[in-house]
């Protein structure tokens, strides 16, 4: 089979974000991967190449002494600056990198399991196709956040998430419990669009009504909440405040 032309899958990849329904079954028939995977990547790197001329890591370095350490010299202080902003970039592009695949294995291997369960078992290819293009509106997040990244001298790494003001948490300003931040931050408009994209694939795919792609859906996203944005928030805070 022949390499699809760059002009062929980038015309995939908008009829996909433009007109969804027409977009994915075309990516299902076809199967395809990679296009998506290559423009949410793309996407991501930009990003990341914005990220590492604006990221703040100070407040990720504690100078100060506690009992059982003593205070940073300033020439300590530096090098555990200079080591953190390393970091931070090399996760940035590593996540550019790899992100978008993991995220669509994985989230393929979960649509799999969970439309066994619910209708019937699904051709895992064409799910994995489904799953690569429902990466793309985080990508298009990313890439929409660097001119809020770009228009400040520095930002923090947990400033990050907020400079998009696409979900309620940062709409509201709500940072606290962690957990009702959690769940306001996971009601974002990028996330509701990726929905929509499973939910229209995976009916093509699965050949289930809209019903019940809908709700195999929205329960998978909602366990999904459940324990990223609400579980471990509150574990990693010590506890329900």
């Amino acid at each position: 089979m022949a390499t699809p032309s760059i002009v062929t899958s980038s015309l995939l990849v908008s009829r996909t974000v433009v007109t969804p329904a027409v977009g994915l079954a075309e990516v299902v028939t076809r199967r395809s991967i990679v296009p998506a995977l290559v423009g949410a990547s793309l996407a991501c790197l930009v990003y990341a190449g914005a990220l590492q001329t604006r990221v703040d890591v100070t407040s990720t370095i504690d100078p100060m002494a506690t009992a059982d350490k003593p205070a940073m010299t300033p020439h300590e202080l530096e090098e555990a600056l200079a080591s953190a902003h390393k970091m931070a970039v090399v996760r940035a592009y590593a996540g550019a990198l790899t992100g978008p695949a993991l995220g669509a294995v994985g989230l393929a291997v979960a649509l799999y399991l969970a439309f066994a369960v619910s209708t019937r078992r699904p051709a895992f290819t064409p799910t994995l196709a489904v799953s690569s293009y429902a990466q793309l509106p985080a990508a298009l997040a990313k890439l929409l956040t660097v001119p809020a990244l770009l228009s400040r001298a520095a930002v923090s790494p947990t400033e990050l998430d907020n400079l998009l003001p696409s979900h309620l948490a940062a709409l509201t300003g709500v940072t606290s419990p962690p957990a009702l931040a959690g769940a306001l931050s996971a009601v974002d408009l990028f996330s509701l669009w990726t929905l929509v994209l499973v939910v229209l694939g995976m009916r093509i795919v699965s050949g289930a009504s809209l019903a019940r792609a809908v709700a195999t859906v929205v329960v998978l996203w909602l366990a999904y909440v459940g324990v990223v944005d609400l579980a471990l928030p509150s574990l990693l805070a010590g506890g329900p405040k």
